[in-house]
């Protein structure tokens, strides 16, 4: 309701004595009688907070290590030899949070065809930062000699760690006929997920290739299992090694790259790898600034505004107004 001050001045050569009326809310105003020029003071609201920025997404995810190598035998013709697989690649990063919007400008206050506007919005708040990337899974080591297997790498640190990479396998045998050789690389770890991390490779046997590393939940990739060859007079066979699996989703950490593996009849020589470490995750993003809290209003002005003696005026007021005249 508005407040009448009713400041009686000191009659100049009138007959009105001067005064004054403040709204702090919105009313009516009432001329006196034989006030013709009144003052206008006032404001609007103030602005409101600007909006907090939006929290950053997550980040990338590492990528799979490779595997190892295995030994290449240059005694005997009769040989086999698989390579090691890459490791798989990792999530790609999220986007940096945007920035919340401007708050809006407080209302304005009007009075007797003066407006009086209010403070302007504060400033939106900045968007979080990217999450930290997820590192990159260990290569699997390569095996060195003519009896070797290489030891796995081991798992990328993240938000969830990857899976380290099995070690290779080898074994070799006598036969009345002859010796045999045989193999495995080593399989690569599982890369982390958002939620969990990857599991190791399991651990390969020479009589065959393993099977593929589970992934952490959600998004990591697969570890690959590892080569295997065998060698025994002028039977040489042998499989190929499995490329670790790409992330599935942004953030993932790529699976590990299976390990290679090499084998000889020639007095049963073996050779295995080790498989991949997995890529760990990616981490979530910071949160979001707040906003600037709004400005308030600064105060208009309008001096020896006509009106028309005993009149009736709606004043619209959104902070403050004081209406005030002098004696006339």
């Amino acid at each position: 309701m508005p407040i009448g001050t009713s400041k009686t001045g000191v009659l100049g050569g009138g007959v009105v004595p001067g005064g004054s009326e403040t709204f702090n809310s919105s009313g009516n105003f009432f001329v006196p009688a034989g006030v013709t020029k009144i003052n206008i003071t006032g404001k609007g609201a103030s602005g409101s907070a600007g909006n907090a920025g939006a929290a950053g997404e997550i980040g990338a995810g590492g990528a799979g290590g490779n595997g190892g190598n295995s030994h290449a035998f240059n005694c005997c013709s009769y040989k086999v030899k698989r390579n090691a697989a890459p490791g798989g690649t990792g999530g790609a990063s999220g986007n940096p949070g945007q920035s919340g919007n401007t708050g809006t400008a407080g209302a304005a206050s009007v009075a007797i065809g003066t407006t009086m506007p209010g403070g302007s919005g504060g400033a939106g708040g900045t968007g979080g930062s990217t999450g930290t990337a997820g590192n990159v899974g260990n290569n699997g080591t390569t095996a060195t000699g003519y009896q070797s297997t290489g030891t796995g790498g081991g798992g990328g640190t993240g938000a969830a760690s990857g899976g380290g990479g099995s070690s290779g396998a080898g074994a070799q045998h006598f036969t009345p006929c002859g010796f045999v050789g045989q193999s495995s690389g080593g399989t690569g770890g599982g890369g982390g997920g958002s939620s969990n991390p990857g599991t190791a490779g399991a651990g390969n046997h020479a009589g065959g290739a393993g099977s593929m590393a589970p992934a952490g939940n959600t998004g990591g990739g697969r570890g690959g299992y590892g080569s295997y060859t065998s060698a025994f007079s002028t039977c040489l066979t042998g499989s190929n090694s499995i490329t670790g699996i790409s992330a599935n989703s942004p953030g993932g950490g790529g699976g590990g790259g299976g390990g290679g593996s090499s084998a000889s009849s020639c007095n049963g020589f073996f050779s295995g790898g080790g498989g991949g470490g997995g890529g760990g995750s990616g981490s979530g993003g910071s949160n979001g600034n707040a906003g600037s809290p709004g400005q308030a209003a600064n105060p208009t002005t309008a001096n020896c505004v006509a009106v028309t003696p005993a009149s009736n005026h709606s004043i619209t007021s959104n902070g403050s107004v004081v209406i005030s005249w002098d004696p006339q």
